[in-house]
């Protein structure tokens, strides 16, 4: 069980500059979703941001480790634990946040609201759809 924890953490531990690469992408993620401007939920990407940040504090800390010497490493035994599960936690919100957004917009499509609804227009009756003269 210790083993599957702890697993991931291997090619991180004495390789600093390799915590660079998951601090990267939760950057990058973040940006995406900042892009989008969804002002309702803003907390995602502050949450992968912060994450890109929390791995960027684990390779400096892998740096301080490897330039000591220290062979003997308790604070891994708690510091990557929590680093493994806020990625797991953001990772999972952000891919959630994604998927929620294409769901919004594939529904709001207005080809196929026409499509599906011809006496619904939402260009021409404001921004709610609603049933206009059927008979123009």
């Amino acid at each position: 069980m210790i083993d599957i924890l702890y697993a991931p953490a291997q090619p991180f531990v004495w390789h600093p500059l390799r915590a660079c690469i998951p601090a990267c992408i939760f950057f990058l993620f973040a940006i995406l979703l900042f892009a989008r401007r969804d002002s309702s939920a803003r907390f995602v990407p502050f949450l992968l941001a912060i994450t890109g940040a929390v791995w960027i504090l684990f390779g400096l800390n892998e740096l301080v480790a490897k330039r000591h010497g220290w062979d003997i490493r308790v604070d891994l035994l708690f510091l990557w634990p929590s680093v493994l599960l806020l990625s797991l936690v953001a990772f999972t919100l952000g891919i959630i946040r994604i998927f929620e957004r294409k769901q919004k917009e594939n529904a709001n499509s207005p080809s196929r609201t026409t499509f599906l609804r011809p006496h619904l227009k939402s260009d021409a009756c404001g921004a709610n759809a609603t049933i206009c003269n059927r008979y123009e």
